[in-house]
This record gives structure tokens, C-alpha cells and sequence, in this order.
């Protein structure tokens, strides 16, 4: 439909009446998205289609931005403890993003005076209504940000010479935090050059936390001094999270203890002594639980009836095909990787039983 063509030849009053309709019926799709969103949500269906969770069946196979199906979401299950805010969505009393904001608050109890008080109000002025009833300090939200690149580039400080920084006014510590966002200036010459040979796109990352939080990052950025001079939050995230993937990631323990086997096997001339093929217990050795996690690649194996696999990664969870309590072995052709929801959904269709 060309759309441009169709409304140029529309004329003022017309527009604007074609206009009203279409926000009424914008409006009353958002609502029975809602309502359908509840729903779904309500039987576990994205689970059936080969998703982990409501948001990534919506995001992945709908193609919703984060945000607006975020909105959508907690106004779906807003809507199965207060099924009247579908017909204020309808009317247009209540936006989505009232809802999110009233959605950590809102009771039974308050719910009329909540409902009341943000319909036809601007995401500030609802701001300001919660605040002077719920008062506390604002909550920053997880996110992580991609940033354009060489613009707005956050420098590292080893890029950073004296002279620039003191323009700034700022510590060495701090030099992290300057941004140079002019294509002309030498400093930028030099990242575009940087850009061209390969340097790594940054991303921002950021959330809130409490005060023993950062005191026990201040604490580790003392101990790591010497390892890094400059206290740079990425080197030491980088270094700790490192630490942690290669003591618990499943991938990089299997690798390890490969490694050591086939070490020991050179030296020894032994052979691989190979898994036992039935075990009657519940109990799952771990020779067979690494056979499993290296054949399923580290990924959930459930798939739709479309053939649509689950791409979830984290969560994961051993599951027995054939169910051990129906007589089913624990042996590495009846088990399998599923993630948690998964596992929970063919318990359901076995058992009836749905666990979340």
C-alpha cells in the first residue's frame, strides 16, 4: 500500500477523522495483544514453539524490539491479577508505559487509587504521582549498550595522553569515563586508525547496586593494584568473570578434564576406559554427564513440532528421555540437555505437571 499517495490526496478533515479511527483501533490491538500475551503466558505455550520464555518467543519469532515487547509482557501479567486494565488499554485511559511504572506497586488494596491516579497521565507526570506515594530512591536498570563507533567511542586510558587529560579536569582513574565524539580532532585521528587495524567495538554496560557491592569492588580493584595499575572496571570484570567461567562453565570444565585424560593416556599408554552403558539409579556419573553436555553442544535439545530448536544456553538441566521414574536408564542415549522451562514443559506433558 502506498501509503504516501493514498493520504496526500485525502483532504484536512478527513485525515484527521481517518486519523482518530486509527488510534482507536491501535488501541484496541494493543489490548488484545495484551489479552493474548496472558494467555499464552498463562498455558506455557511459547515453551510448546521451541522458547525458553514469553519474552524470547516474542522477540525472536515476532520480531518485537526488547523494550516495546518488555511493556507488553508486564502488562499481560498485570492483566491476570487485574483483568479490568484490559478495557482502560482499550479506551486509551492507561498507556503501556503506565503500567510498567505501576506495575512494582500496585495492589489490590491500592489498585483503585493507582488506576485512577496515572490514566491519561504523561510518563511524568506519573513519575511524579508515584513518587509523592512510594518515595525511594530510583532503581537504574540493568543495560547494556552497543556505542557507535569511532563516535562516542569510550577511550581507554592508555589512549589518553596528559595533556588531553588535563583539559578535563580529571583523574587517571577516571579516564575511562571521557568520550570524544569529534571526527577532526587528532585524539579521534588516532581511534579511527586504531578502528581500521582491528580495535574491538565498545559497549557500555551498566546497573545499580547497593554500597557493599562497591565497596567490595573498590576492595578488589586494591588487590589487583599491580595487575592493573589503572583500577579499569573493564580489566577487572574481564579478569573475574574468566575466573568464574573456568571454574563453573561446563564447556571449559569438559575441555579441562579431556585434556588431563588424554595428558595421562600419552604418558601412560592406557586406554580410555569407556562409560558404563546401563545405570539402573538415578545417580549420573560424571564421565556420562560430560558425553552428554559435549554431544548436545552445550544447548537446550527441545524442538517444536515445526522442527524450531531452543536456543537457550543457560539454566541447562540433564533430562531423562524416557522418564526414570516410567523405567527409563541413565544411560547417555536416554538422556539429553534441556533448559529449565523445557524440562518443566515435558514433565507437564507427562505428568501434568507444570513446576515454575
Amino acid at each position: 500500500m502506498n501509503f504516501k499517495n493514498d493520504l496526500s490526496k485525502i483532504k484536512d478533515n478527513q485525515l484527521l477523522d481517518n486519523f482518530s479511527h486509527v488510534v482507536k483501533q491501535e488501541r484496541e490491538s494493543i489490548a488484545l495483544v495484551v489479552a493474548h500475551l496472558a494467555e499464552i503466558d498463562k498455558r506455557k505455550l511459547y515453551a510448546r514453539e521451541g522458547y525458553s520464555s514469553l519474552f524470547s518467543y516474542c522477540v525472536k519469532k515476532f520480531h518485537y524490539s526488547e523494550q516495546a515487547i518488555y511493556r507488553r509482557i508486564q502488562a499481560a501479567r498485570l492483566s491476570q491479577h487485574f483483568p479490568e486494565i484490559l478495557a482502560l488499554l482499550d479506551s486509551g485511559a492507561i498507556h503501556l508505559t503506565a503500567l510498567t511504572l505501576i506495575s512494582p506497586y500496585v495492589k489490590q488494596e491500592n489498585k483503585e487509587i493507582l488506576f485512577q491516579g496515572v490514566q491519561r497521565k504523561s510518563k511524568q507526570e506519573i513519575e511524579t504521582f508515584l513518587a509523592s506515594h512510594f518515595p525511594m530512591t530510583k532503581n537504574i536498570p540493568d543495560k547494556i549498550t552497543r556505542l557507535s563507533h569511532p563516535k562516542n567511542s569510550v577511550l581507554a586510558l592508555e589512549k589518553v595522553p596528559s595533556e588531553i587529560l588535563s583539559l578535563f579536569d580529571q583523574k587517571q582513574e577516571d579516564a575511562q569515563k571521557i568520550t570524544i565524539a569529534s571526527d577532526s580532532s587528532p585524539l579521534n585521528a588516532e581511534l579511527n586508525q586504531g578502528s581500521q587495524s582491528g580495535m574491538k567495538r565498545r559497549i557500555k554496560i551498566e546497573f545499580s547496586a547497593d554500597e557493599q557491592l562497591a565497596e567490595k569492588i573498590k576492595r578488589v580493584k586494591e588487590v589487583m593494584r599491580h595487575t592493573y595499575p589503572h583500577g579499569r572496571l573493564e580489566d577487572i570484570f574481564n579478569e573475574l568473570l574468566e575466573f568464574y567461567l573456568e571454574k563453573k562453565a561446563p564447556e571449559r570444565r569438559i575441555a579441562r578434564i579431556e585434556k588431563a585424560a588424554r595428558t595421562k593416556k600419552e604418558k601412560t599408554g592406557d586406554k580410555e576406559r569407556a562409560p558404563r552403558v546401563r545405570i539402573q539409579t538415578r545417580y549420573i556419573p560424571q564421565a556420562i554427564r560430560r558425553e552428554v553436555w559435549k554431544r548436545d553442544g552445550n544447548q537446550c535439545c527441545y524442538r517444536a513440532p515445526d522442527g524450531k530448536k531452543c536456543a537457550e544456553r543457560g539454566a541447562l538441566e540433564i533430562d531423562h528421555i524416557h522418564p526414570f521414574a516410567l523405567g527409563g536408564d541413565s544411560t547417555t542415549q536416554n538422556l539429553q540437555l534441556l533448559c529449565r522451562t523445557h524440562n518443566h514443559y515435558r514433565a507437564q506433558q507427562t505428568f501434568g505437571v507444570f513446576r515454575v
